[in-house]
């Protein structure tokens, strides 16, 4: 009997390619987004630390022109933050798309591997069956052998 052969083992490796490749931008797009959160992070510890200056320096002995320095240096460091968390945003869409396209690369894998499987378990069925076929027409081959024998 002949081997094995999955007609659609090509579309088979494309699919793996395909869901390799879905896996390693989603990868991507979480380093990404690690990289966003720290950022973020560090920007609004800068923050805080603009609110404290200012707030020393609102209750120790400072000039007016100082805390004006320092005023304008927090409302830049919140217009950074802002535009950080709206980055972070982005990056957190990306990774629910990236996600979503590597949950389908996944399942058109995994359809095509299950029909694999079925259609092997078929063909070790007949497989089985042919084998059992050939031993049981080998035996009666035999035991007819030997009554012609007996009958000479």
């Amino acid at each position: 009997m002949k081997l094995f052969r999955y007609r659609l083992e090509s579309v088979l490796t494309v699919r793996t390619r395909e869901e390799d490749q879905a896996r390693e931008a989603y990868a991507q797009v979480l380093q990404a987004r690690a990289r966003a959160e720290a950022t973020v992070n560090q920007e609004r510890a800068t923050l805080e630390a603009y609110h404290a200056t200012l707030r020393t320096a609102r209750e120790g002995v400072s000039n007016r022109q100082h805390q004006l320095v320092y005023l304008n240096a927090l409302k830049q460091q919140q217009g950074l933050c802002e535009r950080c968390s709206a980055e972070m945003a982005m990056i957190e869409k990306m990774v629910t798309e990236r996600r979503e396209a590597m949950l389908v690369a996944r399942r058109r894998r995994e359809a095509l591997t299950r029909l694999k499987e079925k259609q092997q378990a078929a063909w070790k069925a007949d497989f089985a069956k042919a084998e059992e076929a050939m031993i049981g027409d080998m035996i009666t081959a035999r035991y007819g052998l030997g009554l012609r024998e007996v009958s000479v």
